[in-house]
């Protein structure tokens, strides 16, 4: 049989096939996909593909003969170039017939003029990446647990350890918040920060620090979403220090009303202040590690090393997804 790899349709498609999958494969995606439609896939549209199989045309002569999605990738083009794969998928039933090589080097091909190609593997992947050209930059683990009671009574006091204020994230320029990202992440994408943002502040959660002395210096920013196992995931946290980060963690997790509700947190451990914010001070368990790698790919003379922001404050990463 044939393997094609087309593009994706629209939102919906994209959610409605990529949704179940990753579901599966215990990736824990967003709760019913409204991350994809409203965050991921409007950021680069013409990012997502499928790879799939003629289908046999049904008893209905009327009906049209469709094709049948068997692999699935995202090659994502942020604003400043850089490209960053994900939802990289084979359907069961159809893997090791070399389909997934195929759908990866398809989106290599799609990302062919960015400077720097990034992807974020688990430790079992992390050979056949270094096959295909990437090198590891730094890991990051992903810790769940719940809210102690003495941490909860701190949420509710009106004081913060650092002295802040907290502010909902309408309260705050979209312009700040994503030079907040930038500055952690050495990545320049205000489309992305845009919709997830966006997103954030429509159907999940999120909070921002302010000097109460200057209001428009924004001194970390924090979003929360329900995903399908459950768990409220903080992505991303951005502090400029430790005492910011415990605050805007403590007051994401405050806003959800469950009495027994369990977080989760990809910290990024460049440093080692998000496991002591997160697992010495949380108590949150590491049920798994993922590894920022990067690939080399059009040469420039002005990106000679891979996008690697400010390592103290940066706290845990918005996605496996788009970095």
């Amino acid at each position: 049989m044939a393997f094609t790899i087309r593009s994706s349709v629209n939102s919906e498609e994209v959610s409605s096939i990529l949704y179940p999958w990753v579901e599966k494969e215990n990736w824990d995606p967003g709760f019913d996909g409204k991350d994809i439609q409203c965050a991921y896939y409007p950021s680069d549209p013409k990012s997502f593909f499928f790879g799939t199989l003629p289908q046999e045309q049904q008893d209905n002569k009327d009906d049209k003969k469709k094709d049948r999605v068997v692999s699935s990738i995202c090659a994502i083009q942020h604003d400043d170039n850089t490209g960053y794969i994900a939802f990289y998928v084979v359907e069961p039933s159809h893997r090791k017939n070399g389909y997934g090589l195929k759908t990866f080097n398809h989106a290599l091909q799609h990302l062919s003029t960015c400077p720097w190609i990034g992807l974020d593997a688990v430790e079992a992947q992390m050979e056949t990446y270094k096959k295909s050209g990437f090198v590891v930059q730094t890991p990051s683990k992903r810790y769940v647990g719940g809210i102690q009671y003495h941490i909860k009574t701190m949420a509710a006091s009106p004081e913060t350890t650092s002295g802040d204020t907290v502010v909902d994230l309408t309260s705050v320029a979209i312009d700040k918040l994503i030079q907040q990202d930038h500055r952690y992440t050495d990545m320049h994408r205000p489309t992305f920060v845009s919709h997830w943002v966006e997103y954030h502040i429509k159907h999940a959660y999120g909070l921002a620090l302010v000097d109460p002395k200057n209001p428009e210096q924004v001194t970390g920013f924090g979003c929360m979403r329900r995903c399908a196992s459950g768990t409220y995931r903080i992505a991303p946290l951005y502090a400029d220090t430790p005492d910011h980060a415990f605050d805007l963690a403590i007051r994401l997790t405050a806003m959800v009303k469950e009495e027994d509700a369990q977080f989760a947190v990809d910290a990024w451990l460049a440093t080692d202040a998000p496991k002591v914010l997160f697992e010495d001070k949380f108590g949150w368990k590491s049920i798994s590690t993922m590894y920022r790698m990067w690939r080399k790919g059009a040469s420039t003379e002005q990106d000679t090393q891979p996008p690697l922001g400010l390592s103290n404050g940066f706290f845990a990463i918005a996605s496996p997804e788009v970095g």
